[in-house]
């Protein structure tokens, strides 16, 4: 017997572990997104999403994204207050 079923797939911009650069005017906050694809043949649920690190903060991701769709992760980063400062998380 043959069973065909289909299933989500996960790409991302950056890639899984990669850097995502904010830069910002020192005591402000700056932000960016993640872009997030579905390479796969089912819907794609995002959840349980987290940043770590003081100073970020992620926003509403797109919850479900279609076979072959895409989605953001917003992020926020608090800029630290002296200059040149760099926060990674």
């Amino acid at each position: 017997a043959l069973n065909c079923t289909s299933a989500p797939g996960f790409a991302s911009t950056p890639a899984n572990g990669g850097t995502l650069a904010l830069i910002g005017i020192q005591g402000g906050t700056t932000s960016g997104a993640v872009a997030v694809s579905n390479p796969g043949t089912a819907a794609l649920t995002l959840s349980n999403c987290a940043a770590t690190g003081a100073g970020f903060t992620l926003g509403t991701p797109t919850a479900s994204i279609a076979a072959g769709g895409t989605g953001t992760i917003p992020v926020t980063c608090a800029v630290p207050t002296a200059a040149g400062t760099t926060i990674t998380g």
